[in-house]
């Protein structure tokens, strides 16, 4: 499954250096510095299972204060 992940980071946390963190967890296919109520947003493709350690994972880098998933609904809309 195919899931855009949303991830608020703290005060003065490293946009770039995180960017580059959230590219490496496995699963994680791009990510992109954005301004708004999110500081980055990620795609990722991972099973629905494996859905919650991924975001584990990425809630876990220092700086990140959260992320969640938006799973991306199958057929059209």
């Amino acid at each position: 499954m195919k899931a855009y992940l949303l991830i608020q980071l703290g005060p003065g946390a490293d946009g770039p250096r995180l960017a580059d963190e959230v590219l490496e967890v496995p699963g994680v296919g791009t990510a992109a510095r954005v301004d708004g109520p999110y500081d980055l947003i990620a795609e990722a493709e991972t099973d629905p299972v494996g859905l919650p350690a991924l975001l584990s994972k990425i809630a876990g880098l220092r700086g990140v204060l959260r992320a969640l998933a938006s799973p991306v609904a199958a057929g059209r809309a």
